[in-house]
């Protein structure tokens, strides 16, 4: 018995060991490292490092203009994402909840852009929303509408919006599935039982679905503070930060400072605070869901 018990721990260990090796070399390793170079001013090609303690975030906090840019970029962002995306999401998952004849095809047409590459969708709305040859542009103009032809990339006002849209129409659909698989752990008792009190359907919804559907919506708008925050690809691929800084982001600066100026210590200082404001987000969304459920 106690053979096959300790046999049973070889087996255990056995297997789940070859993935604590790859989880430390490739996920625990490379935090540690970026902690430890997050105190040097460290090149990341040379192998050579100067240890300078808290300068690189007394900068980041104090001398550098662009972080304060990127994080009121960020800030936009998140409003947008936790409010506009979030409402929308919302709406359109309660409509496709509804009994209605293709549904299952409307829900793939609105997940569909989650599954396209990046690369491919900034590409292809980069030529929609180009100044001289976007197509856009050319439907606005056909139909007598030329006064709001932009250059929607290249204008310091307009670039930042542009680009949040495009990234409304790529992941819209992830928080719609979201919602929708909370809709769907609604019992459906209780919703015969206010349709029985005579409830109408926006009171159905506060009274009903919204406090039952409180820990999805608390879920999904941590992960929208998340992607807010390590927002990146949409924005590099279609303007790189620009015109000027005017869609600079917190990550598509940390990335321009590791890659371009090679500065690692810098970078990882800005990861590092990243990091710290993502966990201080959960928390107290975590908190704030928690007291409503109650």
């Amino acid at each position: 018995m106690q053979n096959s018990k300790l046999r049973g721990h070889f087996q255990f260990w056995g297997f789940i060991t070859p993935a604590l090796i790859i989880y430390f070399l490739f996920g625990f390793y490379p935090v540690l490292n970026s902690l430890f170079y997050s105190f040097t001013v460290y090149d990341g090609i040379s192998g050579h490092f100067q240890w300078v303690w808290f300068k690189n975030f007394i900068e980041m906090f104090t001398n550098d203009s662009q972080v304060l840019t990127a994080a009121k970029h960020n800030l936009i962002w998140a409003v947008y994402y936790i409010v506009i995306q979030n409402i929308l999401a919302l709406f359109f998952a309660v409509l496709l909840d509804r009994k209605i004849k293709g549904k299952n095809i409307y829900r793939a047409v609105f997940f569909l852009p989650v599954i396209i590459s990046s690369v491919a969708s900034s590409f292809v709305w980069s030529f929609i929303l180009s100044p001289n040859m976007g197509s856009l542009n050319f439907f606005l103009k056909s139909i007598g509408l030329g006064q709001f032809a932009f250059d929607w990339l290249g204008n310091f006002d307009l670039a930042l919006f542009s680009v949040m849209f495009v990234d409304l129409w790529k992941n819209i659909g992830f928080n719609i599935v979201i919602f929708l698989a909370g809709l769907q752990t609604i019992p459906e008792d209780l919703l015969q039982a206010a349709d029985i009190d005579g409830a109408s359907g926006v009171r159905k919804f506060i009274s009903v679905t919204f406090p039952i559907l409180l820990p999805t919506v608390g879920m999904v708008m941590t992960l929208s503070a998340n992607s807010a925050l390590r927002a990146f690809d949409t924005v590099y691929l279609m303007t790189s930060g620009g015109p000027g800084d005017s869609t600079v982001l917190i990550m598509t600066k940390l990335i321009n400072e590791a890659f371009s100026k090679n500065r690692f210590g810098y970078a990882s200082a800005m990861a590092w605070v990243i990091f710290i404001i993502l966990l201080l987000v959960a928390g107290a969304q975590s908190k704030f869901t928690k007291e409503k459920e109650v």
